[in-house]
């Protein structure tokens, strides 16, 4: 029996997006609606970013009650789901993740450099992220040298954060301290060669 995509979309990501205190569960749940909706689900997903139509599920009440928390909370469960396509989703996350900027720009971003972690694709979409990072926002620039630096040891992206931080360094310390702990974070041999600015700052 085919799966009505218009009903079954919005009905899980309400359930899942319902777990978001109970992570095992949360994951566990995404998988699951993943493999039931199946890829055709994969383009409509888009819609629901910002969809005001999806109500906060009982199992938060009471919680989340700020501007744009259960948005937020959707827009995660959202994302959550396409992980589980793995590979059949990076053409959708690169449409969100280079496209105009939003909110979910480095949310796309983030699922894009969990697979890289795991082996998916990881040489392309790094590739791919570091030519497009230097044109993004900075709003979502800052939270992408974050995920990328969960590639520890990675020289493409210890190189980049390197960069960034010295150009950073010499307007915003504030800010190159912040990518001078995502640069420790995936090289500290590189990071090491700036203790001086430790000690500085």
């Amino acid at each position: 029996m085919a799966i009505d995509l218009d009903t079954a979309i919005p009905a899980v990501i309400i359930k899942v997006g319902g777990l978001v205190d109970q992570p095992e569960q949360f994951t566990a749940e995404a998988k699951k609606a993943a493999a039931m909706l199946g890829e055709e689900a994969l383009p409509l997903f888009l819609r629901y970013f910002f969809g005001t139509e999806l109500q906060k599920p009982e199992s938060l009440a009471g919680k989340y009650e700020g501007l744009g928390d259960w948005l937020h909370i959707q827009q995660d469960a959202i994302f959550e789901i396409i992980y589980n396509y793995r590979e059949k989703a990076i053409p959708m996350l690169y449409e969100v993740a280079f496209g105009v900027y939003d909110w979910t720009q480095y949310k796309a971003v983030r699922i894009l450099t969990r697979l890289a972690r795991e082996g998916v694709q990881t040489e392309q979409i790094v590739d791919d992220i570091i030519s497009h990072v230097d044109d993004f926002r900075y709003e979502a620039q800052m939270p992408t040298f974050y995920f990328l630096s969960g590639l520890t040891g990675n020289k493409k992206v210890a190189a980049l954060l390197q960069r960034h931080f010295l150009e950073n360094l010499e307007y915003d310390p504030i800010d190159a301290f912040d990518i001078f702990e995502n640069l420790y974070r995936c090289s500290p041999d590189v990071a090491r060669r700036h203790a001086d600015f430790l000690k500085a700052i």
